[in-house]
Order: structure tokens, then sequence, then C-alpha cells
């Protein structure tokens, strides 16, 4: 390790804590939007200012999005740390190995996309049969 860089900093220098504390921070600011986004809505009249149901619903939906900001940021980032470590588990492994595990993973996408295929085969046949009646099929 470079000196004065501590286990896991990036090569930049920058903690991975900089946009955590920044994502962090969107959290009150996004629970303002919203709490102003209620205000707007309850004292919502249409004859008073018509404008103020979309402005209402779009605080809303940006308070939403900041509050989740960095649910989505720590999500993305352990999906991206076990990404890296399934990758570096498969390039260690040998070639007939990989071929294995990729064959065993094409088995496994096949039989969830049928599982999935004949699951929504059924669901369609009941709903179409609730609608039109079981003559339909």
């Amino acid at each position: 390790m470079a000196t004065g860089q501590h286990r896991g900093t990036p090569k930049g220098g920058s903690s991975p804590l900089v946009p955590a504390g920044i994502g962090l921070a969107s959290i009150p600011a996004g629970v303002i939007v919203v709490i102003t986004s209620v205000v707007v809505l309850l004292r919502y009249s249409a004859s008073e200012d018509p404008g103020a149901l979309p402005a209402g619903v779009w605080l809303f939906v940006v308070g939403l999005f900041m509050i989740l900001l960095p649910v989505v940021y720590l999500i993305l980032r352990g999906v991206l740390h076990e990404t890296r470590v399934y990758r570096a588990w498969k390039a260690a492994l040998t070639p007939a190995q990989r071929v294995w595990v990729t064959l065993a993973e094409a088995a496994a996408f096949w039989g969830g996309h049928e599982l999935w295929k004949h699951h929504n085969e059924r669901e369609s046949a009941r709903l179409t049969r609730s609608v039109m009646g079981p003559e339909r099929d």
C-alpha cells in the first residue's frame, strides 16, 4: 500500500465514505422536501392554486428519490463488490472448471426461464378464464 493510504481507500486517495456522506446528507433534505410536499398537498385548493397539485406530487417524488438515493448507492456498491469477488473466483478456476461452471449457470438460467414462462402461461390462462369464462380455452 502507498504511504498514507488506508485499506479500502481507492488509488485516487479519496475516502469511500465521501460519497456515502453526501448521500446520507440527502436523507434529511429529502425528508424536508417530503414534508413540504405534504403541506402543499394538504393546503391544495383547485380554485385558489390549480398548479399546486402537480407541484406537490413532484416534490413528493423528488423527496422520495433523495431519501432512497443512499440506499440505492449502498446496494449498487454491494453488488459491484460481489461481482468483483465472483469474477476473481472464476478467473482462478482452470479452463475446464470454467466451462463446467458456465454450463451450470446456463442450465440454471434456462430452468428459471422455463419455470417463469410456464408460470406466466398459467396465470394468463387463469386471468382469461376469470374474465372470458372457461369456454374461452
